[in-house]
């Protein structure tokens, strides 16, 4: 499945049709109308009647950031790679960081940057987003993000943290430390996904 998961991610339109139906044998609705809507998108005539079958928009409006959904694959699967996202602990707790322009918290992570490598990412988002510079940093996985708009890959990291500095200037407002994840989330339907596997590969350290 996963290379059927990459090919549908490049562009190919059967996989993305193989990927829909697939997805829709085991249950997996979400994904299965994401990729009937990729498919149809680039003129594929089942999915294209399978999308006017059910309803689908094949342009919808943004949706909020609580609807982005995400599916995890081994370390080095995807490639492609666009974004990184940081777990960070430090003696036990897990660091969040809250943007200036919200009241939830998310991990720290971003944008990989031209030239730039994931690991490189996310030891710049890490101090840019909570004031960390002192951290051993691990890959713990690939991801793959959705939401009714579009996708992209991304990895995700542990930073085990030794010593945490003062959040410098950015657009994110605070960081708060915490025994468990908070209800409160930017990311609701994605950042659990990511802390189960970080506390995976934590307990193994």
């Amino acid at each position: 499945m996963i290379s059927l998961h990459i090919k549908a991610y490049e562009g190919d339109v059967t996989a993305q049709y193989e990927l829909a139906k697939l997805c829709a044998q085991i249950d997996d609705s979400e994904q299965s109308v994401f990729w009937h809507r990729q498919a149809a998108l680039r003129g594929h005539r089942a999915s294209l009647k399978y999308c006017q079958d059910h309803g689908i928009d094949l342009y919808p409006e943004k949706p909020p950031r609580e609807k982005l959904q995400c599916r995890i694959f081994p370390v080095g699967s995807l490639g492609n790679y666009m974004f990184t996202a940081i777990c960070s602990n430090f003696n036990g707790k897990w660091i969040l960081s809250m943007h200036e322009e919200r009241d939830t918290w998310e991990t720290q992570g971003g944008h990989i940057e031209k030239g730039e490598s994931p690991l490189g990412c996310a030891r710049r988002e890490l101090f840019e987003e909570s004031g960390v510079s002192d951290a051993d940093i691990y890959p713990v996985c690939d991801y793959w993000g959705f939401d009714s708009n579009g996708s992209a890959c991304g990895m995700v990291f542990l930073a085990v943290v030794h010593s945490v500095g003062k959040l410098p200037e950015s657009e994110m407002k605070e960081i708060g430390l915490f025994d468990s994840l908070p209800t409160e989330l930017t990311y609701p339907q994605v950042t659990p996904h990511f802390f189960r596997e970080a506390e995976k590969l934590l307990h193994t350290l």
